[in-house]
């Protein structure tokens, strides 16, 4: 049955005036292999249609609980969703640095989880089971509310938060829906279009959409918001793909960075990136500095903006506005204090001075 299902999907039709054909892929679950409930049934079926997505042939995939690795389940998503609405799961924030001043020029927002029992998640622990159960939606729309509400109070007391970038995924910028619902939260906060920063990955350039994320990114852009393509240098990316798309900022993948100082090829390719930055007038952030010599090496070769273990880790809301308050009053006070000093001195009697 699932073979002729397949077979009917695949002859062509037409739509709009196109010839399009199309494919399926087939997960077959029976009561009695490990899944003896209608969830389960279907959890199983589930989990043979992605195998079957992975097979060359085509050829429909059976369940069977001993061969196939555990999954998330319902019961995960409904603590995921609960870990998101408790605020269990919550932005922290990296610094960028700008090696010219060694002040904080910008942030980028990636979440933990303050798990109960298992302590604190890094996205590696966490993200793998959102983007299995679907939740990638929701996930990136939680966060970016936090973001902006972040934003919102570093500029009511008087911050700057430089550029806060976010992470969007591909699915968000694929379709309507997630389109819709990421400008329903910018929208919500128009005064802080410049402070923000959406970081795209490579692999939009072999997306079925890439033509509906090239002109949903001009949008962003109209609206104010600045475009970084990240983990550049490793993907898809091609200096073509540089000319056809509009974007502010290169991130530079973190193997060129592990490999400065041991693989010369890392120096000149990073070094060729610079070039190219400056000559498409846009930004370059290494990313994972975690040594002196990787960031001496970046300095002398004209790159001044990173981050990395080297400058702290991804810090919570509150550690975070309180580097923020002090890297501000380490800098702009001392100038207030000079001129009120120097009126001071000049009031004295001639013989005190």
């Amino acid at each position: 049955m699932a073979e002729k299902s397949q077979k009917s999907s695949r002859n062509p039709f037409f739509f709009e005036q196109k010839q399009l054909s199309v494919g399926a892929s087939a997960g077959i679950a029976r009561q009695g292999k490990g899944a003896d409930t209608p969830n389960a049934l279907m959890s199983g079926a589930d989990q043979a249609m992605y195998l079957a997505k992975q097979n060359p042939e085509g050829r429909p995939s059976i369940y069977d609980k001993a061969a196939f690795p555990v999954r998330p389940t319902l019961e995960n998503r409904q603590m995921l969703l609960a870990a998101m609405r408790s605020g269990q799961i919550m932005p922290h924030y990296q610094p960028k640095i700008c090696l010219g001043t060694n002040q904080i020029v910008g942030f980028e927002a990636s979440s933990r989880w303050h798990h109960p029992q298992r302590g604190l998640l890094p996205p590696s622990q966490f993200l793998p089971m959102i983007n299995e159960l679907g939740l990638q939606g929701a996930f990136m729309i939680h966060t970016a509310e936090h973001v902006m509400r972040h934003l919102q109070t570093i500029v009511n007391d008087g911050l700057d938060p430089g550029q806060v970038s976010i992470n969007i995924p591909e699915v968000t910028l694929a379709t309507l829906s997630g389109q819709g619902d990421l400008f329903t939260v910018i929208d919500l906060y128009p005064a802080l279009r410049p402070y923000l920063t959406f970081e795209i990955t490579e692999d939009i350039f072999i997306s079925r959409a890439t033509d509906i994320i090239r002109e949903l990114i001009i949008r962003f852009r109209r609206a104010g918001v600045r475009i970084s393509l990240d983990d550049f240098g490793t993907g898809f990316a091609s200096l073509q793909h540089l000319k056809e798309l509009e974007f502010d900022e290169l991130k530079l993948d973190t193997s060129f960075i592990r490999d400065l100082g041991v693989d010369p090829a890392a120096r000149v390719l990073v070094e060729r990136l610079v070039t190219i930055s400056r000559g498409l007038n846009v930004k370059l952030i290494a990313e994972c500095v975690e040594t002196r010599d990787q960031r001496d090496m970046l300095r002398g070769m004209g790159c001044n903006l990173v981050q990395g273990y080297l400058y702290g880790a991804a810090a919570p809301f509150a550690e975070t506005h309180l580097r923020l308050a002090a890297q501000t009053r380490d800098t702009a006070p001392h100038r207030r204090a000079t001129r009120p000093r120097r009126a001071a001195i000049s009031r004295l009697p001639a013989g005190r001075a």
